[in-house]
């Protein structure tokens, strides 16, 4: 006989599996009704470790012992092989015993997760704290209830239980007055309450020094999730309560030890303005979070914590903040102020002097930041995300993939930083075109308290990936209520590979019809304007540009139009005039009216005449570019913009010093030296410059730098065209087909000249894939 046999025998795999649901239930109905009953603490705990004690004995008494006919006698001695089978009676009364308590189990602990599913995270319960030493104080046993409930409120977030219901239910529950209630006892307080968490706290103090000692448990588990302590005198009580709040709101925030020194050093409305728009930031609402940042720093202009947090939001959306602009000089005047983690975070981000930066040597210190922090998600997601934008302008082949590694390796960390969640999202989706990890990842967001901020657009990426033509017609039908920087985001995506053009259309229209400020227009007639030139319909991108021309900024629209002509095969009549309206606008300023929209226009007008062999407003569009700026440090981006016109006007004018100076100009964009905009259109003039003078692999290598990013459509149809001739030039097949197959997708409702130019493409095309094929 095998031993699983002999276990049915003797009857214990029966008695194992009933002792184990009474065991459960009883456990179950004394965790909710002792303390019901007011029975101390450890009554549960012993109760749960009897049942526990007992199923070792139960199943040793069921391997020795038998019940028989006979009485008990031993397990050996009963003459069946096994166990008799018991009347249907017997057994339909067990079965409902063991039924009725599996049922009290489930049942009570259902109950017990319901009530747990009711409590308010938001909620804190105050209870009276415990004071020893100088009897003047015992008037805080109680008081502390009334004085902590509003330094605890927050505008989100945090509230305290009203004083009158806290103590109503800490009365019943103590013995006396005088007694205190152990953490266990604290939390059914806070139970009983609805609150989430419970502040537990005692004050030690003589006639002139008062300690303050405060822990915050949370519910369910019970576990501690912040500890504050503070000192000082007894006439600066509520100073000492402020700096305690600090600390504990802080903490139980999600900050770190280490931060603790710079946020209790400010006022505690700064601090809670500053948690709130961290809180806001980690669900990438950042429009909201640089507000409370900035009404942080209006607060405490010597708070670098919140000038970093502000300075972080930059570039997010539609973020504005009147202290944004100062941002980066108060994180490097106050940086003695933060933790030696957060003064190499902070500096990496704004660098150490107010020099500009190439994007290498940016790079280079974000790389040291997470070598010296690999612990931080926040330092990986900015090495991360400069990598994406701007990786490629510094020769960073594989910056798409590193920056992947980046925001995984943030999300590994902190699993509630949607900003990295969101960016793989966008990978996912446009970058490896992969619907099932897209799904997995959207999943993830979903779980996020997410807002309306970034929420439209994941949406609409998930809507495209999944198919599903009923969500995407209701997502049409209300694109109306879209953020109009939402709106513009969609019909750039479409340029880059996720949804159709039609969308892209509707998209763009809708950001049109909600503009309601002149940036929203801008915005608007821009991406409209873009998703047109793409798409190769000029005509229809030209009225765009003439409405901008008329409703727009006159700076930034004729701007575009110089731009269109030189690099995007627009309308070079249109180019003509608008330099021409440019020179009336910027070469009569002197340079204390120069603003730096002026001198990117300048570069611009600087171009454009120097290809068309007109030297006359050279020197003034020189002259415009080298005036002194009010901090006395050059714009990276003037610096590269002289370099280009010297190129261009020696290679134009063939002169001896034509390869030195396009060598400098090359060197310059290689360190990624300029800003994206400027260094992209640089780049596309470096790989013409280099290609005229029959440098293929250097022309390539600039072609390649100059490609878009993941924020920018500019220029994008004639750059995926040039990048397949180019890959082919280099014996790259795959890479040709990759990006002329994305051209012809973009161009196939192309007209005029630029359908000729996609036939063209087309016909390549099919001429090397019938190669490959061969």
């Amino acid at each position: 006989m095998g031993f699983f046999d002999e276990l049915k025998r003797r009857r214990v795999i029966r008695v194992v599996v009933a002792y184990g649901a009474v065991a459960f239930a009883i456990a179950q109905a004394a965790t909710s009704f002792f303390p019901a009953l007011h029975l101390p603490d450890w009554s549960v705990t012993l109760v749960v470790a009897i049942c526990l004690l007992g199923f070792p004995v139960a199943a040793v008494l069921a391997w020795a012992f038998d019940i028989t006919d006979q009485g008990i006698v031993r397990a050996e001695d009963a003459v069946q092989p096994l166990p008799r089978r018991p009347s249907k009676t017997r057994q339909a009364i067990a079965a409902v015993v063991i039924l009725l308590c599996v049922g009290l189990g489930i049942a009570l602990a259902l109950n017990r997760s319901a009530n747990d599913a009711a409590i308010d995270q938001n909620l804190i319960v105050v209870l009276p704290f415990r004071v020893s030493g100088d009897a003047s104080l015992e008037y805080l046993r109680e008081g502390m209830v009334d004085l902590l409930g509003p330094a605890l409120a927050m505008e989100e977030g945090t509230r305290a239980v009203d004083p009158r219901s806290t103590m109503s239910t800490w009365r019943r529950l103590v013995k006396s007055a005088d007694a205190d209630l152990p953490p266990d006892s604290a939390l059914e307080v806070a139970r009983a309450l609805g609150a989430g968490r419970v502040l537990l706290g005692s004050i030690v103090g003589t006639p002139t020094n008062v300690t303050l000692t405060a822990e915050i448990y949370g519910l369910p588990t019970g576990a501690r999730r912040a500890s504050g302590k503070t000192s000082g005198s007894a006439d600066t009580l509520q100073a000492l309560i402020d700096n305690l709040t600090a600390q504990l709101l802080s903490l139980d925030a999600g900050e770190s030890q280490h931060r603790i020194a710079n946020l209790t050093s400010t006022s505690l409305d700064a601090v809670k303005e500053y948690l709130i728009g961290q809180a806001h930031f980690r669900q990438a609402r950042f429009v909201t979070a640089a507000q409370h940042f900035d009404r942080a720093v209006e607060s405490d202009s010597t708070f670098a914590l919140a000038a970093l947090g502000l300075r972080l939001t930059s570039g997010w959306g539609a973020v504005q903040a009147s202290n944004l602009g100062r941002a980066p000089r108060l994180v490097r005047n106050y940086q003695e102020r933060l933790a030696p983690g957060d003064r190499e975070f902070g500096l990496a981000m704004v660098g150490s002097t107010p020099q500009p930066r190439s994007v290498k040597q940016i790079l280079d210190t974000w790389n040291r930041v997470v070598s010296l922090y690999p612990d931080r998600p926040d330092a990986w997601f900015q090495y991360a995300d400069e990598l994406i934008h701007r990786g490629q302008l510094a020769e960073v082949r594989d910056a798409a993939a590193q920056a992947k590694r980046g925001f995984q390796r943030a999300l590994a960390l902190d699993s509630s930083f949607t900003p990295a969640l969101i960016h793989l999202i966008d990978h996912a989706a446009i970058g490896d075109q992969d619907p099932r990890e897209f799904a997995r990842l959207y999943a993830l967001l979903q779980r996020q308290p997410i807002s309306r901020d970034v929420a439209p657009y994941q949406h609409w990426l998930r809507i495209y990936m999944r198919g599903d033509t009923a969500e995407l017609r209701q997502f049409r039908a209300a694109l109306d209520t879209t953020p109009v920087f939402l709106t513009g985001a969609m019909a750039l995506f479409v340029q880059l590979g996720v949804g159709t053009v039609e969308d892209g259309e509707l998209a763009a229209a809708s950001a049109l019809r909600m503009a309601s400020t002149p940036a929203e227009r801008n915005l608007a007639l821009g991406a409209s304007h873009g998703l047109f030139m793409n798409t190769g319909r000029i005509d229809d991108a030209k009225r765009f540009l003439e409405r901008g021309l008329r409703e727009g900024d006159a700076l930034t629209w004729h701007n575009q139009a110089i731009l269109d002509g030189m690099f995007w095969e627009g309308d070079t009549l249109l180019a003509h005039s608008a330099a021409q309206r440019l020179s009336e606008l910027l070469l009569p300023k002197t340079a204390k009216d120069v603003t730096n929209d002026d001198r990117s226009a300048a570069c611009t007008l600087g171009q454009w005449q120097l290809r068309h062999r007109n030297e006359a407003d050279y020197t003034r569009v020189l002259a415009l570019l080298q005036a002194p700026q009010p901090s006395g440090i050059p714009r990276a981006a003037d610096v590269l913009c002289v370099a280009l016109l010297r190129a261009l006007r020696s290679a134009a004018l063939n002169l001896p010093d034509a390869a030195i100076a396009l060598e400098q100009l090359d060197s310059l964009a290689r360190e990624g030296y300029g800003g994206p905009i400027t260094l992209r259109r640089a780049n596309a003039t470096i790989a013409q410059l280099r290609e005229a003078r029959g440098e293929a692999r250097l022309a390539a290598n600039a072609q390649r730098r100059a490609g878009t990013g993941p924020d920018s459509g500019e220029f994008l149809s004639v750059w995926k065209r040039e990048r397949g001739r180019f890959a082919l030039l280099e014996g790259d097949t795959a890479q040709a087909i990759k990006h002329w197959t994305d051209y012809l997708r973009l161009q196939a409702k192309a007209e005029g000249e630029a359908r000729t130019r996609m036939e063209q493409v087309r016909q390549q095309l099919a001429a090397i894939t019938g190669e490959r094929k061969r």
